[in-house]
């Protein structure tokens, strides 16, 4: 029985044992220079695609026939489907990478991209809370299961990073 048979055509041969310590060592030590090489034609991280590979290799309970070819189809394989997942990461970060958390109002008083620009320069736990609490719709309590505080320092900080914004948008209390 093999083990990532899902990287192989059933037509592909293997022997009744499994490779041997040395011809893995040989294969590591003579052909993953080599193998890193080939795999840069489809990914930025052709060392993890190789390294992909020797971790399948390893999984398999019966060696392939020629592990130099099983290796090069194991790691073009791993480096393919590394380029699809970056190219979907890409995607997906390209969608939300620039959010615009705000809108201008209609009275042209605040600019949205302005506003998302101070929401951002605020120190990462503030703005958390003011996103959990806006965005998300968190109560206070869920804030401080979130960010392992009181409820009543979730509120602070939440009353906290209100008084930086409108301190930075020049905005009074009106």
């Amino acid at each position: 029985m093999r083990t990532a048979s899902f990287l192989f055509k059933e037509d592909d041969f293997y022997r009744e044992m499994p490779l041997t310590d040395p011809e893995i060592s040989d294969l590591i030590l003579n052909w993953t220079s080599k193998l890193v090489l080939f795999a840069r034609r489809w990914t930025d991280w052709p060392e993890d695609a190789v390294q992909q590979a020797f971790c399948n290799l390893c999984r398999l309970q019966s060696g392939p026939d020629d592990a130099v070819a099983w290796m090069f189809k194991a790691t073009r394989n791993a480096a393919i489907s590394m380029r699809r997942a970056e190219t979907m990461r890409d995607r997906r970060e390209g969608v939300v990478a620039t959010p615009d958390w705000f809108e201008s109002d209609a009275e042209n008083r605040l600019d949205g991209k302005f506003v998302t620009e101070k929401l951002q320069e605020l120190p990462k736990e503030l703005c958390d809370v003011v996103i959990a609490r806006i965005w998300g719709e968190l109560t206070f309590e869920q804030i401080a299961a979130l960010t392992g505080a009181s409820k009543t320092t979730a509120h602070r900080l939440y009353n906290d990073a209100i008084a930086i914004l409108r301190n930075r948008l020049r905005i009074s209390d009106e």
